[in-house]
């Protein structure tokens, strides 16, 4: 009854079972050896057009519902592209639309080639330094940021008197031994002085509810224990939003940049070599 009173869902309705009885009627139509499955205005779908769809040692079953699902959608788009192709305003130009997105696709691809053939995506520590020193005016923080020493160890973890012995002392040896037991032990550790976070960031590494913001912030060594870690906090450096950013910082950020202007300079001079290469040639002319 409801397509009934809807008569564009009632004649999809009999095109779709028209399809589908001819494709099971016609299960012996073969054409230059592929199955035909179904057509839409002289427009066809193949069995040989799902070729890796249907995965190996899927059951008939599996299968007939994923061909199913595929040709009704197939039906649906063929159906909107014929009333779009009978619908093509007089002033596109198809043919000039496909042109363009033929050579944006084919320079991209060039472009990428290019990279991974030619671009030097090593940045020293030297330039990341240099292109702050130049730069340090546009990295203004927009948050609160520390510089701290924070550790995460099991609760059984070995020899946990000497992990708080270093704690305590922070000694350039102490935080030698913490690394070394770090590395050995596989705990979850920043021992890095100029590793900076957010407080935000830092907070959530905490069981919920035992330290906050303003605790960071405030305290200088934290130590706090749940079931089943020791959480180790010692805040080194602090700094506020509106101030310059450390360089460690924005590092990660410089260093895109630096190789974004690389990949830039490397188009350039590629296309300035071929330009000349093509006038050396005779291979341009200008009327």
């Amino acid at each position: 009854m409801a397509l009934m009173k809807n008569p564009s869902l009632l004649l999809f309705g009999l095109l779709v079972s028209v399809l589908f009885f001819g494709w099971g009627c016609n299960n012996g139509n073969l054409q230059g050896g592929d199955r035909l499955l179904a057509e839409v205005s002289g427009k066809s779908l193949f069995l040989s057009d799902m070729e890796g769809m249907i995965p190996e040692g899927m059951s008939a079953e599996d299968s007939t519902l994923i061909i199913d699902a595929y040709v009704n959608r197939w039906i649906r788009d063929a159906i909107l592209l014929v009333e779009a192709e009978r619908n093509v305003p007089a002033d596109l130009d198809i043919n000039k639309l496909v042109e363009d997105y033929r050579s944006s696709l084919l320079l991209d691809n060039y472009k990428k080639a290019l990279m991974e053939e030619s671009l030097d995506s090593t940045v020293t520590s030297e330039e990341l330094q240099a292109f702050y020193d130049n730069h340090r005016e546009g990295y203004y923080l927009e948050n609160d940021i520390i510089s701290a020493y924070f550790m995460i160890i099991p609760r059984n973890t070995p020899d946990i008197g000497k992990v708080r012995s270093w704690w305590s002392n922070m000694s350039p040896e102490s935080l030698l031994e913490l690394r070394s037991y770090c590395t050995n032990n596989g705990t979850h550790c920043f021992l890095d002085e100029n590793s900076w976070f957010s407080v935000e960031e830092l907070a959530a590494q905490w069981p919920r509810g035992t330290v906050n913001d303003r605790d960071l912030w405030n305290e200088k060594d934290l130590q706090r224990q749940d079931d089943e870690f020791f959480y180790f906090y010692y805040r080194v450096d602090k700094m506020t939003s509106g101030e310059i950013a450390p360089m460690e910082y924005v590092e990660d950020q410089i260093k895109r940049l630096i190789l974004h202007q690389r990949k830039i300079r490397l188009v350039e001079e590629t296309q300035d070599k071929m330009y000349e290469r093509a006038l050396r040639n005779k291979a341009v002319r200008v009327y």
